[in-house]
């Protein structure tokens, strides 16, 4: 994911899995191979406080499934977890 703006220390660094709300931290994880369900996806964020410019990635998902449909778009569910990290993790400011 990438923008512009500051990032927060809102998220951290982990394996998370998707919820009703959101998402959920499920454990401390840094490498792909640490993703145990289909359902968990791993997530790398920006150090908090870090000035962003020029559309500079703020954070980085693996996940165990393809995320693109057979229509070349990103899938609903994965779009709408993009979304949640950029809400929770920027302070966007362009």
């Amino acid at each position: 994911l990438t923008a512009s703006g500051i990032v927060r220390g809102d998220l951290r660094s982990g394996i998370y899995e998707a919820g009703s709300d959101g998402m959920n931290y499920c454990r401390p994880g840094y490498m792909f191979s640490q993703i145990e369900k289909p359902s968990e996806f791993l997530l790398h964020v920006s150090r908090p406080g870090r000035e962003l410019t020029h559309n500079i990635e703020y954070a980085h998902l693996q996940f165990p499934c393809g995320i693109i449909t057979s229509h070349a778009a990103m899938r609903d569910d994965i779009d709408r977890i993009a979304g949640f990290i950029k809400k929770v993790c920027l302070s966007v400011e362009s």
